[in-house]
């Protein structure tokens, strides 16, 4: 009986402290500010956690509004991933204001990602949206304002670096590196 007894308390004693060491196991709250960012960050999270992403669908990282939840979201996090005040404008003074303790990761910024020139010409030509053609470029296109789009992108780098394959692979180490650093 007494053997009964000591099996007993051993499986009580390592389950309650499985209970208590999870925590400390716990993945790290990731946040990530934009979609096709969120996708390549959560490849790499994939089978551990799911990061949160910041703006969603319809919004503009240009121009967008964090709600209240957002910046919970934020100011809980242990790593935020964005790309950088050349493409979500509004989210620079949030970070350094709200996600202080977080690991934040500028991607624009990173060593060995690319910067390419914007584009110009065939579909990146820029056109007026005071004389809209509404045939030619259809009703459900969203309009938005030209001047916060130039300031974006004032410097003359594209900010949609993903769409490099080479820098969507070098957003994957990065995001992997800086991972394993806030898992420690």
């Amino acid at each position: 009986m007494l053997v009964k007894s000591q099996n007993w308390f051993s499986v009580a004693l390592f389950l309650g402290l499985l209970g208590l060491a999870s925590p400390l196991f716990a993945a790290p709250k990731v946040v990530v500010s934009i979609k096709p960012i969120h996708s390549l960050v959560a490849g790499v999270m994939e089978g551990v956690a799911e990061p949160e992403l910041l703006i969603r669908g319809g919004q503009s990282p240009h121009t967008f509004s964090l709600a209240p939840s957002d910046a919970r979201k934020l100011s809980k996090a242990d790593m935020v991933v964005w790309v950088g005040e050349r493409l979500e404008t509004p989210l620079a003074k949030t970070l350094q204001a709200i996600a202080d303790d977080a690991k934040v990761i500028e991607l624009i910024s990173q060593p060995g990602m690319q910067r390419v020139a914007m584009r110009e010409g065939g579909a990146w030509d820029k056109h007026n949206h005071d004389e809209h053609d509404q045939h030619e470029h259809g009703e459900h296109e969203p309009k938005h304002d030209e001047a916060e789009h130039a300031d974006a992108h004032e410097d003359g780098v594209d900010p949609h670096l993903w769409l490099s394959p080479k820098n969507a692979a070098q957003i994957v180490r990065v995001v992997s590196e800086h991972l394993i650093q806030v898992d420690k």
